[in-house]
């Protein structure tokens, strides 16, 4: 009824699609599914991440601004919501933050074209202080994004105090946790697992879950290690540098039988972009068939 709660379908989603593609290897999705972290429709994931609840205030809003009075500049924000509206159906506009603010902005100007009093109170002493407490917010938490996203660009030395002071407001936006989470491992900081760890909760990829294999590899925690290699594999079957780390890991452990399993899987499954990395992965798959012949 309310949901499973925010940012709920970017943390479940892709462990979701790993278990069914890991049941059905004979899947058409095997070779089509990507890194997803929201649906391309708005409506699917407010109804996953708010329910019925959510769904329901979005029907009394559609309703009421409906019921508006017609006037040149109400017909005018009218068109723009509804444009937004139909996007919504196809696309994901508002994980952007500025279509997050444009949306704060027209039911703003939108609540000004009703003159009923009880409500001209509403909007004067509530209203008006909440939608510019959204929009302070949403700027100053947009500045923090764009200013991280500036520093990693760079490559001066204070790249990472920059992303630091921002981590006790950002640290739950998957987008500013990535380029923290790449730097921590760039630099080797003792914080890399930990981060990983929870970019892995938040916004679970297949990079992310290679890198999460990598740490718990160099801690010699390889069971744990096998396992997000696996589960890399599983979110996106078509990738081969999975299965490349699994290989490696195998051959560390010396679990010949394991290795040569995987190598003829390397060798055996079909490319689907042809690149350097997937040539030079099943070159070393091959070298280690022959060496164990």
């Amino acid at each position: 009824m309310a949901g499973h709660g925010v940012r709920s379908f970017q943390m479940d989603y892709p462990y979701a699609q790993a278990a069914y593609l890991a049941a059905h290897p004979e899947s058409p999705g095997n070779q089509l599914a990507g890194n997803i972290n929201t649906p391309f429709n708005e409506y699917l994931k407010l109804i996953y991440e708010h329910g019925l609840l959510g769904m329901l205030i979005i029907v009394v809003f559609a309703v009421q601004v409906i019921r508006i009075e017609n006037s040149s500049s109400a017909n005018m924000i009218k068109s723009c919501l509804i444009a937004l509206a139909v996007i919504s159906f196809f696309s994901y506009p508002f994980q952007f933050f500025i279509f997050q603010l444009t949306g704060i902005i027209f039911v703003a100007l939108l609540s000004g074209q009703s003159a009923s009093k009880p409500l001209m109170v509403f909007k004067t002493r509530i209203l008006a202080p909440c939608v510019c407490v959204v929009v302070v917010f949403t700027a100053v938490y947009g500045y923090n994004v764009q200013n991280c996203k500036q520093a990693m660009e760079t490559h001066h030395a204070d790249r990472l105090p920059v992303l630091k002071k921002s981590y006790n407001l950002l640290k739950n936006n998957h987008e500013y946790l990535s380029l923290y989470v790449r730097l921590l491992l760039r630099q080797s900081d003792e914080t890399s697992l930990e981060q990983t760890k929870r970019l892995a909760v938040i916004a679970p990829a297949t990079q992310v879950m290679c890198d999460l294999g990598d740490l718990y590899k160099k801690e010699k925690e390889f069971a744990l290690a096998e396992n997000c290699y696996m589960l890399a594999h599983n979110m996106v079957p078509v990738k081969f540098v999975p299965l490349h780390k699994l290989l490696l890991l195998y051959v560390e452990t010396g679990e010949i039988g394991k290795a040569q399993k995987m190598a003829r899987e390397i060798l055996e499954k079909p490319v689907k972009v042809k690149t350097n990395v997937t040539d030079m992965i099943k070159r070393e798959a091959e070298k280690i068939l022959k060496a164990e012949n």
